[in-house]
């Protein structure tokens, strides 16, 4: 993350407004702004990273494989890209990323003041994993682990405190997998 990351803000229903602002100012005013989030997925498993204990957001939660912003100007696409080779030390072909869903997210921690409302674009990305070495950014994240798709579905249903996933996104997949 660069110290001046510029986001894109969006209106309530998503729409761009024509508006720059610093990721800090974004997040303190819960402004409106674009995120990704990208699962990788092989043989039925899920790779997931364990955010850091410094982070803003979810800190020691699992998450989704990537999880970053929309920068200014930038497509979800690219940003995809760019932040799968920031987090994990991968370089992916954009073309395979297959487009699942977009979802509304509203996150508020008042202790931190920090509220993010973000679009949310998710994509998954499938490919035989285990000749890729991830190499992952232990700013942003502190382990990953391969999880199979049925066991995270139970944990979230029993709203399993480890795990920051949003139902909604194992959903999209699981529509995805099953057409």
């Amino acid at each position: 993350m660069s110290k001046e990351e510029l986001l894109d803000i969006l209106d309530e229903t998503g729409e761009l407004t024509g508006l720059l602002e610093n990721r800090k100012l974004v997040h303190e005013k819960g402004m409106w702004h674009r995120s990704v989030h990208v699962w990788f997925f092989d043989e039925n498993k899920l790779l997931l990273q364990r955010r850091t204990d410094t982070k803003e957001s979810f800190p020691g939660m699992y998450d989704a494989s990537v999880a970053g912003h929309v920068e200014a100007g930038e497509s979800c696409l690219d940003a995809a890209v760019r932040e799968t080779l920031e987090e994990l030390g991968i370089a992916i072909l954009p073309e395979k990323l297959i487009w699942l869903g977009c979802q509304r997210l509203v996150i508020i921690h008042k202790e931190r003041n920090f509220i993010s409302r973000e679009y949310n674009y998710i994509y998954l990305y499938r490919s035989d994993f285990k000749t890729i070495s991830v190499d992952y950014d232990t700013d942003e994240i502190s382990d990953v682990i391969w999880c199979d798709v049925k066991e995270l579905e139970k944990e979230l249903i029993c709203n399993n405190k480890m795990y920051c996933v949003q139902k909604i996104e194992i959903a999209l997949l699981n529509q995805y997998l099953n057409e």
